[in-house]
């Protein structure tokens, strides 16, 4: 069984939580062994986001992605990153990007939780749905 990005993730990080820092080194170099034993060298820029979040999560910081069509204003990011703050109790750490082809609305990713308020996605759901229908 192979496993995945995350469990490679929490795997190194529960091991270096066992381990004294000055043994950290040593850790990595085994992990970096075992990745390559078992020709899954090509996975470390995954696992090493994967450990990102968890170390993360495990400081009670939640990452949010938000895609839109079109630029958002730094003070409209403040609100929203205040907004989910207050709602999840959490520190967010709050990324921006845009991307055309959504259209308009915005895409919003919490951790492994992706919610899809784009016009593209709805536009594809409606047109699904007609297909179905026909």
């Amino acid at each position: 069984m192979k496993l995945t990005t995350k469990q490679y993730a929490v795997a190194l990080y529960q091991k270096l939580e066992a381990v004294k820092p000055s043994e950290h080194a040593a850790v990595f170099a085994q992990f970096i062994k075992l990745l390559a034993g078992q020709n899954r060298l090509s996975l470390l820029p995954q696992i090493t986001e994967q450990l990102k979040r968890h170390c993360r999560a495990e400081q009670g910081v939640a990452y949010v992605n938000l895609t839109t069509a079109k630029p958002v204003s730094s003070a409209h990011l403040k609100k929203l990153k205040k907004i989910l703050e207050d709602e999840l109790e959490v520190s967010i750490e709050l990324k921006s990007h845009t991307d055309e082809k959504i259209i308009g609305g915005a895409v919003v990713q919490l951790n492994d939780t992706v919610i899809n308020g784009s016009i593209a996605y709805s536009l594809n759901q409606l047109k699904a749905t007609l297909a179905a229908s026909a």
